[in-house]
């Protein structure tokens, strides 16, 4: 990384100037491997499975879920199967074999798929900035609509979007999480 592509780095989140987060996703699975390390050696000593999880959950998983509902909606498929990618090393840690079935080995250990988690994340997150945040004004309320047998009405005004950088962006992003829920 070179310090010239760094805009900002704002409690331990990496913007770049080109707005990708190669270098934070990088950065999130270095730092959720050294965890994987721990988990391995606690393996070794004969710790219980169910501890091992509770570590993972507590101190390995937090990592990759670092700031989600900021770049969530703009990583690449790539990005995403690397940071799923270090939650399957760090089961295998856990259970000390590779389980093909990756949904088998997430029930077995009573653990979710993280992009599921990212959006869970992401719904908590903006609904508790638009009912009670005071940055609420960052998203706008839709007009309420007369009353009509309406499926689903929206409640927030999505932002125009006129390119797919903008549309992926986090605020619309969030915006579309809100309306379907």
């Amino acid at each position: 990384l070179k310090p010239e592509e760094i805009i900002l780095r704002l409690l331990g989140l990496l913007v770049l100037s080109n707005l990708k987060w190669d270098s934070q996703v990088i950065q999130m699975i270095s730092r959720a491997n050294k965890t994987i390390w721990v988990l391995r050696r606690m393996k070794a000593l004969g710790v219980e499975t169910t501890t091992l999880v509770e570590y993972w959950k507590s101190e390995g998983r937090v990592h990759l879920e670092f700031a989600c509902p900021v770049w969530h909606s703009s990583i690449t498929k790539a990005q995403r199967q690397s940071l799923e990618r270090s939650q399957r090393v760090a089961m295998a840690a856990m259970v000390g074999y590779w389980e093909p079935s990756l949904t088998f080995q997430l029930n077995a250990l009573g653990l979710e798929r993280l992009h599921k988690r990212r959006v869970d994340i992401c719904h908590c997150f903006a609904l508790s900035t638009a009912t009670t945040s005071r940055h609420r004004d960052i998203f706008r309320r839709a007009p309420e609509a007369p009353v009509r047998k309406v499926k689903h009405s929206r409640k927030y005004v999505e932002p125009r979007a006129k390119t797919a950088a903008y549309r992926n962006a986090a605020v619309p992003y969030l915006t579309r999480v809100l309306n379907q829920w």
